[in-house]
């Protein structure tokens, strides 16, 4: 509870702007990891049939 309350005032002084570019960064990442991992996973999964 008190992380939220000492993190919130932080977030309000990011501009929305920034913060959505940081929000759509963090996204298009994780997409691409679970890409990454899915075709290694597929790669994986075809060598042993």
């Amino acid at each position: 509870m008190s992380l939220q309350q000492s993190s919130a005032p932080v977030f309000d002084l990011l501009p929305d702007e920034l913060l959505d570019e940081i929000l759509r960064f963090f996204l298009i990442d994780a997409l691409s990891i679970w890409l990454q991992g899915w075709v290694g996973l597929s790669k994986a999964l075809a060598v042993f049939p």
